[in-house]
């Protein structure tokens, strides 16, 4: 079983989103942001992190510059999602095209799909 941490500040989106990954026999952690997403990372050692770009204390883009300063966190896979950006505009903030990016809404199918590739896929950091 997968542990995945979800780092989305919206409380009924992040509880919706554990129910739902819980229900898909995944284990979640969560954070409201981005700092303390990385704290829970840092310290948990999730399999697959899923992370709002727009969280209000840091925002996706800084959450993937703290976490590739840490050898252990840079190595978890990151599904961003974003509300207010296009998928290329997601895009342009990784340093190569390794990591995966949703657009809010989305359906489960959708979720269920890029985490199965992310699951089996090898992973190459972004840094």
């Amino acid at each position: 079983m997968k542990n995945i941490l979800i780092i989305e500040e919206n409380v009924y989106l992040r509880e919706n989103l554990v129910e739902l990954l819980e229900l898909n026999q995944f284990r979640t952690i969560t954070a409201s942001d981005g700092k303390n997403g990385y704290a829970v990372a840092s310290k948990e050692n999730p399999d697959i992190i899923i992370c709002d770009l727009m969280t209000p204390k840091t925002k996706g883009n800084l959450f993937l510059d703290l976490a590739s300063k840490d050898e252990k966190v840079r190595q978890i896979p990151v599904l961003f999602f974003s509300y207010n950006q296009s998928e290329p505009e997601i895009k342009s903030i990784f340093k190569n095209q390794h990591e995966e990016c949703l657009l809010k809404p989305f359906t489960e199918k959708k979720l269920m799909g890029i985490l199965e590739k992310i699951s089996n896929a090898s992973w190459v950091p972004p840094w």
